[in-house]
């Protein structure tokens, strides 16, 4: 399965052949809402351009023992020239409250953190999103008194 033809069955509606391709099945109405939904699009057009950087890109959260997607970790593209990378995470509303993004985030945070050209990782992290907060505590990773938009904090952790 490409990651790109997954990402276009998926913003395509073409909810059946996303399940195949995937081999798992997928909440019905994922991406839930607007950001979600123009996070996978940048993803997948960052993709198309640059299908050598997919594992700079999305990953899948899927529960195995239920075949079904629970949610995201990504990337949101290879290290620039800061040598830093931004990681993001999402999980299904049922899905919550069981570690499921700090596990998933770690697993991505420390093979950012082995990679040579990554430095640091970042997340952006709107106030208001208490969980998330958590998880970025729980990560090791430190608030920053830089704001992205209106609604946020830069979050981050450096390569010990």
């Amino acid at each position: 399965m490409g990651t790109a033809d997954f990402l276009a069955a998926v913003l395509d509606g073409a909810h059946e052949r996303a399940e195949a391709l995937l081999g798992a099945r997928i909440p019905v109405g994922w991406p839930r809402d607007g950001d979600s939904r123009l996070g996978l699009t940048i993803q997948l057009t960052a993709l198309r351009r640059r299908p050598r950087q997919g594992l700079w890109r999305v990953r899948l959260m899927v529960l195995r023992a239920e075949h079904r997607v629970a949610g995201t970790i990504h990337l949101k593209g290879p290290p620039g020239v800061a040598r830093s990378v931004d990681l993001g995470w999402e999980v299904e509303p049922s899905d919550r409250g069981q570690g499921l993004a700090t596990e998933g985030a770690r697993a991505v945070l420390r093979w950012a953190l082995t990679q040579p050209r990554v430095r640091r990782v970042t997340a952006r992290i709107h106030d208001h999103n208490t969980a998330s907060v958590r998880v970025a505590e729980r990560l090791g990773m430190q608030r920053t008194p830089v704001r992205y938009g209106t609604e946020g904090l830069i979050w981050e952790i450096e390569r010990a």
